[in-house]
């Protein structure tokens, strides 16, 4: 008897530490690298030309200024001025792989008025989360977190 106890006991726990570990998920269907102005985000269960639709809104909805796109390269860079004292540019490559789509994210600092390269690395990765969070709940919907 003690043993049955035991076992069952061992079983809650370990179900219980499984459902605990699932708690700080992403709720929507893609993830996220962020490396000093360099990401890529995976998106999944969309086509390519959903993601580069919902990138543009993003991009827009976020005031930035698209200065050039390239879809059949996958290609396309925009600038966002508002900051002060900074801008920045942001280069992306779009990627169908798979059921996939890969978006390479390149994000470059500079000061607004000497227009040297002043890298943040906080605010870096805080537009880069912006970015792929807002091309996100376009895609996917907006989600409680």
């Amino acid at each position: 008897m003690k043993k049955i106890l035991l076992l069952g006991a061992m079983v809650l726990v370990l179900q219980g530490g499984g459902l605990l570990g699932q708690e700080g998920r992403n709720p929507y269907p893609y993830s996220y690298t962020l490396d000093k102005g360099v990401g890529e985000g995976i998106f999944t269960g969309v086509s390519l030309d959903q993601v580069w639709t919902a990138t543009i809104k993003s991009l827009m909805l976020n005031n930035c200024r698209i200065l050039f796109t390239e879809k059949q390269s996958g290609i396309m860079s925009a600038e966002r001025r508002e900051l002060r004292p900074y801008y920045y540019f942001l280069s992306l490559f779009f990627e169908q792989a798979g059921p996939d789509v890969r978006v390479r994210l390149s994000l470059d600092w500079l000061d607004k008025d000497t227009g040297v390269d002043r890298f943040d690395t906080k605010n870096a990765e805080k537009e880069e989360k912006n970015f792929y969070d807002g091309v996100a709940e376009l895609l996917y919907g907006k989600v409680d977190k």
